[in-house]
């Protein structure tokens, strides 16, 4: 979004100059806690999953490129891995790609764009919770708390 609202393609305040037509990874959501937590906070901005431990991957390589990821300060973070992983639930197991392991996050993001893509699944944001339901037979798949605004969820 841009800010007001509009998807930035449509924003009838955009500068032609600053649209990029390559997306660079970032995350809306930045957090300087001293200890990386091991629960999921759904991030509407993310373009892809970030874990800060390697121990949340099922699989992963080297990340040999030059990009970092952006997060919501600004500031640029460096990408180490990329690899996938597997949330699980009673009712489903979800299905993590691209998801960058970037060390000096705090916390780890779901990329709520790209866990749609890959499970086939939409989410439902209310005030105390969240809920998370097959596309198709809109079953719910997963349930999680709100805590100041936060949409977070811990699986095993």
């Amino acid at each position: 979004m841009c800010g007001i609202g509009h998807v930035p393609s449509q924003c009838p305040k955009r500068d032609p100059a600053t649209i990029c037509t390559r997306q660079q990874p970032s995350a809306n959501f930045a957090d300087y806690r001293s200890q990386v937590s091991s629960s999921w906070v759904t991030d509407t901005s993310s373009t892809n999953h970030v874990a800060a431990n390697l121990s949340s991957f099922d699989h992963f390589e080297t990340y040999n490129g030059h990009d970092t990821l952006h997060v919501g300060n600004g500031k640029g973070l460096p990408i180490l891995h990329i690899g996938s992983s597997q949330l699980y639930s009673p009712y489903k197991t979800f299905h993590l790609s691209q998801m960058l392991h970037v060390p000096e996050i705090k916390q780890n993001l779901l990329s709520v764009q790209k866990f749609f893509h890959d499970n086939n699944v939409y989410f439902e944001f209310h005030t105390s919770f969240f809920v998370v339901k097959d596309e198709i037979t809109h079953t719910i798949l997963l349930t999680g708390p709100s805590s100041c605004g936060l949409y977070s969820f811990h699986l095993p």
